[in-house]
């Protein structure tokens, strides 16, 4: 077994150098799984984090979209939500269901907010930052406190 930076750190076959330099970037050690396949614990947040965006792409699509009428924007809602709980599924993989869960909804309705106050021309009044603020806390502490694996 080799050691990066002091600590141990799983030989990883050719193809796998994208771990090994997230491993070297970020300090996260991969797992090798029952498939002998490895994943990053870090991914799941990655993967979280896409779910979260295509969640604000397709909300947004869905206003553009007119009710249903305007045939892309409609295409864009469908895939982008098709997308969104394609990444979702595969971070409740390493997550926890409620806090990854959570942290999407938070992601998203964070995001549509922020968009609805520039494109839409939604107010942005004290207490509606405010409220938004609080969503954006829960997720930064629901990230600190979730653990990977459940």
């Amino acid at each position: 077994s080799m050691r990066c930076s002091g600590m141990p750190f799983m030989p990883l076959p050719p193809d796998q150098t994208v771990l090994r330099l997230a491993h070297q970037l970020f300090r996260v050690y991969p797992i090798k799984r029952a498939s002998g396949r490895y994943n990053l614990p870090l991914m799941a947040w990655v993967y979280l984090f896409i779910a979260g965006i295509m969640e604000v792409v397709w909300a947004i699509a869905l206003k553009f979209s007119e009710g249903f009428t305007r045939p892309l924007p409609v295409v864009v809602v469908i895939v982008a939500g098709l997308l969104s709980f394609l990444f979702l599924s595969l971070a409740v993989r390493e997550l926890p269901i409620g806090s990854a869960y959570a942290i999407w909804v938070g992601i998203g309705a964070v995001g549509v907010a922020l968009l609805g106050i520039v494109w839409f021309r939604e107010p942005a009044d004290f207490w509606r930052l405010f409220f938004i603020g609080l969503i954006v806390a829960g997720v930064i502490g629901l990230r600190l406190v979730t653990k990977n694996g459940h």
